[in-house]
């Protein structure tokens, strides 16, 4: 699998919720060179800066591998706050779009008043 498509694979993961760290954690245990889990998440510009270790098989467990990156990071408190800004950006859409619906109803009404008022 070319760096790319593990790349595509991280920011599917990304958009699903997972944090970076996560997303390269599973790559690994799945069996992919970590380098180039490493690499790819470097061209997403996200980065990450943990100890990557992939899960322990039966053959590793004499000799685990551990590997490093010092590939930045940003702090997980602002993925939060990104996170929360959109939901907050999406409310005032809703809102608008349930007034909006509020306002036709009620023209809908009133004319069918007015219709039925002066044809009876």
């Amino acid at each position: 699998m070319t760096k790319e498509e593990i790349a595509a694979g991280l920011k599917n993961a990304l958009d699903r919720g997972s944090s970076i760290e996560e997303a390269v954690q599973s790559f690994v245990n799945a069996g992919y060179n970590a380098n180039e889990v490493m690499e790819a998440a470097s061209l997403l510009g996200q980065g990450v800066s943990k100890i990557i270790q992939p899960a322990v098989t039966a053959q590793a467990q004499a000799a685990p591998a551990v590997y490093f990156s010092s590939v930045p990071i940003p702090p997980s408190s602002q993925l939060t706050e990104t996170k929360t800004e959109a939901k907050e950006a999406k409310k005032p859409d809703k809102m608008k779009w349930i007034l909006i619906i509020s306002l036709i109803l009620l023209l809908i009404i009133l004319a069918g008043s007015i219709i039925y008022l002066t044809l009876f």
